[in-house]
């Protein structure tokens, strides 16, 4: 099974999308139904300017501010920390 998903998940990554092994990762499955809805990231869309300085550091290459349900996401907070408004922060 392992062997399998590593095979898909290259071959896809390498022709279609880099972030392939995520559909398949069971680590990232995992945490995903273990954390739920926790600390979901809140967009204050009065303070955004749309720089997009979110979206250029964001690890998981998510589109931060067009995204209200990021499952992807890996709360590492480097969005929130280059944001030049504070537009961005995890809500409880």
């Amino acid at each position: 099974m392992c062997l399998t998903t590593t095979t898909i998940a290259i071959l896809l990554g390498l022709s279609i999308n880099p972030r392939t092994w995520c559909t398949f990762c069971p680590m990232g499955t995992l945490q995903h139904i273990l954390g739920k809805d926790r600390y979901q990231i809140r967009l204050d869309t009065e303070k955004c300017i749309n720089c997009k300085k979110c979206d250029k550091v964001c690890p998981m290459q998510l589109d931060v501010c067009n995204s209200l349900y990021k499952r992807d996401c890996i709360k590492c907070g480097r969005c929130i920390e280059v944001c030049p408004k504070n537009a961005l922060a995890f809500e409880n």
